[in-house]
């Protein structure tokens, strides 16, 4: 099964193909060059179904969630940009899409990099490197690579029979997969006892985080 990362922009979409084993298979650039409105949602759209169809296997797909704290008139037509990738993907189906969510960059960026509020400065992509081990020309095929390993990392720790995976995370990234417990009242999840957590309850955690993150399709 292939995992596709989808992050938006609009000057220039990134995409990245991975493999259920964490190997890059691809990743593109799509860049809009003087496109503006309509014709740019389109052409954008239009390019991630294309990329999606030639996957030819069965697929599971995210794109990078809002920001919510971000301000600006830009922020509106990424909320725009955002809302036609769901539909176009939802009413065309392309390829042989299994499920496809949206997730908050704060949880890509503590899953891959350890922390949810690194900024994209000069150095972000030397950032990327130090901690994945892979060189990107441009931050928006880096992200779209990140998007989908966290997806890969959700599918994984939703797992209770993973257990090797399960040993080999970090106190960050199990921070990040259960996100929209931790702390939360009533969940009973803290960074104190997802210490302590066993590889079931985890699996739970995890699972029901990603759960709120679905848009359309079957759980995986």
């Amino acid at each position: 099964m292939a995992i596709i990362g989808i992050d938006q922009s609009l000057t220039g979409t990134g995409v990245a193909h991975v493999e259920n084993d964490g190997t890059l298979f691809e990743t593109k650039l799509l860049k809009v060059g003087k496109l503006r409105g309509i014709e740019r949602l389109d052409f954008i759209t239009s390019e991630i179904c294309n990329f999606i169809d030639l996957v030819g296997e069965r697929i599971v797909v995210a794109r990078e969630g809002y920001s919510f704290g971000s301000i600006g008139r830009a922020t509106f037509s990424l909320g725009e940009l955002g809302g036609c990738i769901d539909l176009r993907l939802y009413s065309q189906k392309p390829g042989d899409i299994v499920a496809y969510y949206t997730i908050p960059p704060t949880v890509i960026k503590k899953y891959c990099l350890g922390k949810g509020n690194i900024k994209k400065d000069s150095a972000y992509l030397l950032t990327v490197y130090n901690k994945i081990d892979v060189e990107f020309a441009d931050d928006n095929q880096a992200d779209a690579y990140m998007i989908a390993l966290t997806l890969l990392g959700f599918l994984m720790g939703r797992n209770d029979k993973m257990t090797d995976f399960f040993k080999g995370l970090s106190i960050e990234k199990k921070e990040a997969l259960v996100s929209s417990k931790i702390n939360k009242k009533g969940s009973g999840v803290t960074k104190s006892t997802l210490k302590n957590m066993n590889h079931e309850e985890f699996a739970k955690y995890v699972g029901e985080t990603l759960d709120e993150f679905r848009v359309f399709g079957d759980e995986v």
